[in-house]
């Protein structure tokens, strides 16, 4: 109930814009990480 209250009160651009950059801060500290290791994320994937 209280996530849904939460979604009407909040407009879904700025949901979409925090979530977006939430993925994007997620994706940067895996590079960070793999690149500690002495690869990139891309090596990893491909």
């Amino acid at each position: 109930m209280k996530a849904t209250k939460l979604t009407q009160r909040t407009p879904l651009s700025l949901m979409l814009s925090k979530l977006s950059s939430q993925t994007k801060n997620y994706w940067c500290q895996q590079q960070q990480f793999y690149r500690h290791l002495g690869l990139s994320i891309w090596d990893v994937e491909s």
